[in-house]
């Protein structure tokens, strides 16, 4: 009987964090900025300086490091939709839960979704539609006969 409550408080309490790990905003300026994390909470600024991150945020470390513009490049994680780079705009994709990242803004209207969209829409439909005339058209040739 134990063993059953233990199973269901795992898969209740731990299986989530598995399949939904957004990043915590706590890290969100550091992350954003390119600063690497060390030993949990700790952040390096790029002259070397080592920050605890609650300082970080509050300003009290790394002051100058906080203040500098900047823009998140391609593929890394982003929270602020304005911070991506030009030419790149927040992606999450709908079914994913987790994090965004910036990706390249594509304006085009042909993308392989569009593709995708065609054959599944229409291709397909219309070859099974071609397939069945056949199909019925030989049968009756059959009967016919």
């Amino acid at each position: 009987m134990i063993l059953n409550k233990s199973i269901i408080f795992f898969v209740f309490f731990f299986l989530p964090n598995f399949f939904f790990s957004a990043i915590s905003p706590h890290f969100k300026e550091a992350i954003q900025r390119g600063y690497e994390i060390i030993e949990g909470d700790k952040v390096v600024m790029p002259d070397g300086t080592i920050c605890n991150i609650k300082d970080f945020n509050e300003g009290t470390c790394g002051k100058e490091w906080f203040d500098k513009e900047y823009c998140i490049p391609e593929g890394k994680y982003v929270w602020d939709e304005d911070k991506c780079c030009e030419g790149l705009a927040t992606y999450l994709p709908e079914e994913v839960s987790g994090q965004a990242t910036c990706q390249p803004i594509d304006d085009s209207w042909f993308t392989s979704k569009t593709l995708m969209y065609f054959f599944l829409g229409v291709l397909i439909p219309l070859g099974l539609f071609v397939f069945l005339a056949i199909k019925a058209k030989t049968n009756l040739s059959k009967n016919n006969s």
